[in-house]
Order: C-alpha cells, then sequence, then structure tokens
C-alpha cells in the first residue's frame, strides 16, 4: 500500500492571468494484492523440481512519480498500474540421467549427464491508448485518451499482424477540449512465454581437475513473442506490434537497459555451449 505519492495534475487557463499551471501534490495512492504459492521437490532418486505462481493486482492512479494529467481527481486515472503482470507461473525441472556404472562404453558416452528445463509463462501487461493529440492546447500529446465507440469491435483478426491481432482504430475516437470516456490501461497488450533448457556434464581429467562442458538453448522451440501494439492513434503503425517482445524490456533498441536482447524474454531461439575447467 502506498500513500502520499507525487502527482503533477495540469490546469488549463485557470483565471485570466495564467493559461496553463501545473500542480505537484502528494495525493496519490496505490494498492497491491497477490497470493504466491510454491511446489517444490527436492533431489530424490534423480530429480527435483519446482515451481511458483503468483496471482496479483496492482493498482494506482499514476505509475511515475512526474505523471502528467488534466484530471484534477487522481480517482479518475485509478486502474491497473503499468507494471500489472494478473499471473505468473514459472518452474525448473532438473534430472540426472542414468550413470550405467556397469557398461563402461556407456558410462563413457551417455552416462552422467545431466539436463535442466526452466520454464515461464505470463499475462500481458495494460496497455494504454492515447490520441496522439493535444485537444486541451497545453503542448502535451502524450496524456489524452480517445473516447470508446461502443459497439465497435476493438480488436481485429490480422495472420499477418505480430500476435496475430490488431487494434480497431474505428473503436475509438479523439474527443474534444476534455480526456476521453477510454479509462486509463483498460486494454492488455500478449501474452509471454519461454522454455530455456541445458544439458551438462564433468569429465574428470586429473585426481584434482575437471572439466564442465555446458550445452544451453534459450527459447528452446523458438515461439515468437511480441510487444504491445502502437498505442497512439496518429501513428502509421496505431494497433499492430513493430517489435519482439525481447526488446520492449531493452527499452526499444539491442541493449538499452543493460541487458542484450539475446538473453531477455520473447528472444529468437539461441545456443550457448561452453567449457568449464576446475582444479
Amino acid at each position: 500500500m502506498g500513500r502520499h505519492l507525487l502527482r503533477t495534475n495540469t490546469l488549463v487557463n485557470p483565471n485570466a492571468t495564467f493559461a496553463t499551471v501545473y500542480i505537484t501534490r502528494s495525493n496519490s495512492a496505490s494498492n497491491y494484492h497477490g497470493l504466491q504459492a510454491q511446489y517444490q521437490r527436492r533431489f530424490a532418486g534423480r530429480w527435483n523440481a519446482t515451481a511458483a505462481y503468483t496471482w496479483s493486482h496492482s493498482i494506482d492512479d499514476t505509475s511515475s512519480d512526474n505523471y502528467l494529467d488534466v484530471a484534477a481527481s487522481p480517482g479518475s486515472d485509478r486502474a491497473s498500474s503499468d507494471f500489472d503482470v494478473r499471473h505468473q507461473l514459472s518452474g525448473a525441472l532438473s534430472v540426472l540421467l542414468p550413470k550405467f556404472d556397469k557398461h563402461e562404453a556407456l558410462a563413457r558416452t551417455i552416462g552422467h549427464w545431466e539436463t535442466d528445463w526452466l520454464f515461464l509463462f505470463r499475462t500481458a501487461a495494460p496497455l494504454n491508448v492515447l490520441t496522439g493529440t493535444d485537444p486541451l492546447l497545453i503542448g502535451q500529446t502524450d496524456y489524452a485518451r480517445p473516447d470508446l465507440n461502443a459497439g465497435v469491435p476493438i480488436w481485429l483478426s490480422c495472420p499477418t499482424c505480430g500476435g496475430g491481432k490488431k487494434l480497431n482504430i474505428k473503436a475509438f475516437s479523439t474527443p474534444t477540449g476534455r480526456q476521453g470516456t477510454l479509462g486509463r490501461n483498460y486494454l492488455r497488450g500478449f501474452d509471454a512465454s519461454q522454455f530455456n533448457t541445458a544439458l551438462h556434464r564433468r569429465f574428470k581429467v586429473t585426481e584434482r581437475a575437471d572439466i564442465q562442458f555446458r550445452a544451453e538453448a534459450f527459447n528452446v522451440f523458438n515461439h515468437p513473442r511480441f510487444a504491445a501494439p502502437d498505442n497512439t492513434m496518429t501513428s502509421t503503425t496505431f494497433g499492430t506490434s513493430t517489435q519482439m517482445f525481447s526488446h520492449q524490456l531493452s527499452g526499444g533498441t539491442n541493449n538499452a537497459s543493460g541487458f542484450n536482447t539475446l538473453y531477455q524474454l520473447g528472444s529468437a531461439r539461441s545456443l550457448e555451449f561452453a567449457l568449464k575447467l576446475d582444479f
């Protein structure tokens, strides 16, 4: 629970002296509700496993301390947080393959190997549709939301689009002189999931040294995961996903956040091989 969080509101033409007034107050609030469950099975025989599930709901009226809004009351923007992910399931499985100690040839070739499997599934984060215009003429185009047109489908099937669908621009209209009726973070983007695996084994070199060989595969099934669709109505790519999810996590470029997209959730399948000498 967060209380007295910073929020900046904008008043347009409050009197004859000022055309625009920015008011920063500590009047925002946030709430977080969550449920966590975990299953764990330590090595019994030749395998162990762990799985974790989280249901959560983060609610606020701004997810940033420099949020700019034309609403006088924070309550009008109270909705799911920008980073709200409702469901997340992750797990890991490690299996020690048979050693074949009684069969020397098998022991040297396929014995003593270990394999690991990791998976992650998460539901989509919120998507906040913006008009891309400045209806109140305050020099800001990144806050105004559109009106939602009743009876018009929000999503359209699009087999050639990332994620297989796109936003229908006809479902929205730009208001004049006010904030739109579409709620903040009303929509959701795309789910994301990934499976990674590894195969490794230690080879004895001398009495005091051994070598570990590892082969790892990220996104082993090579399933594409797409970033949220373009949310600005004035954009020529509005409603369609223009990048992979891994690029979105990296700030839109290859390594803007310090992590290469190769190691982010939703990247293309990649393989890694390693040798490690212990002595």
